[in-house]
């Protein structure tokens, strides 16, 4: 899926990944702004629902890449079910709060079944939306992929059990920041992430 959202726009850089990778890093590579994070077999769980919670990693000097990674949303009987997560990239100055950072989202919103792209700066400023075909189910895992390329960003989100995907993008006049880390958020929402994916491009 990476390949074809990237097909004839990015050119892959071959180097060591220096990234985390969930399967292979510990929960020290991380720091959190909220939220109960626990890393357990490959899997990153926020046991939480608060509003705005995450998660970051890496190095902050990083500008074009393509992170990817499966979710599922973990709400229980009884959960309000609405909320959204996903994954942030060029994460500069995190903070504990609601959109405090500076950066870039992609998520899935789990009651109007939508994909989109966000930029955050102390605040949320939607860019763009696409309709999931279906129903979001709690409990399936979804794969979600968020690429930026300079003001250019693109995301896409796959049910791992239908095959069904949505696809959207978003082309900033100008953009800020270029460089910055990458995270996991919530919002609202239990979640988990398994089989984080970070690719350098240019």
């Amino acid at each position: 899926m990476v390949a074809a959202l990237t097909a004839g726009i990015f050119f892959w850089i071959h180097r060591s990944n220096v990234f985390p990778d969930l399967n292979a890093s510990s929960e020290s590579h991380w720091h959190s702004y909220g939220g109960d994070w626990h890393l357990i077999d490959g899997v990153m769980t926020n046991r939480m629902d608060g509003r705005g919670d995450k998660i970051v990693a890496g190095p902050k000097n990083y500008g074009d890449y393509i992170v990817s990674a499966e979710m599922r949303f973990d709400s229980m009987p009884g959960d309000p079910q609405f909320g959204d997560a996903g994954l942030l990239l060029r994460v500069q100055d995190p903070a504990i709060g609601v959109d405090a950072h500076r950066g870039y989202y992609a998520g899935l919103r789990l009651d109007d079944r939508t994909l989109l792209i966000g930029a955050e700066s102390f605040a949320f400023r939607e860019m763009a939306t696409a309709q999931f075909p279906h129903e979001i189910h709690t409990g399936r895992w979804y794969r979600l992929t968020f690429a930026a390329r300079g003001c250019t960003f693109r995301a896409s989100v796959e049910d791992l059990e239908t095959n069904d995907r949505t696809d959207v993008s978003y082309v900033e006049q100008s953009c800020s920041p270029l460089q910055g880390q990458v995270g996991l958020r919530s919002y609202y929402a239990k979640v988990s992430w398994r089989r984080l994916k970070v690719k350098l491009t240019q």
